[in-house]
């Protein structure tokens, strides 16, 4: 059986093209987070690699690999 975990996904954006994306994983064994600062990135385009990263419930192992490659496609 899998312990139980959240994870949070969060996106703060800055003037001239900045988002830093933060993930944080809460459970009974962990606690942890790591974050990515990108720029040159529209607050439009933005928003939607978070709600990606949300709605296809990206795994905490995977998604700087994710980030990487949605930076790739816009």
């Amino acid at each position: 059986m899998q312990n139980a975990r959240r994870i949070r996904y969060s996106l703060v954006l800055f003037p001239e093209c900045t988002a830093t994306y933060e993930i944080a994983v809460d459970s009974a064994k962990e606690h942890t987070r790591d974050s990515r600062t990108v720029t040159g990135l529209c607050r439009q385009k933005a928003r939607w690699i978070l709600e990606y990263l949300y709605e296809n419930a990206v795994p905490a192992e995977h998604w700087r690999d994710v980030l990487e490659d949605l930076l790739v496609q816009i």
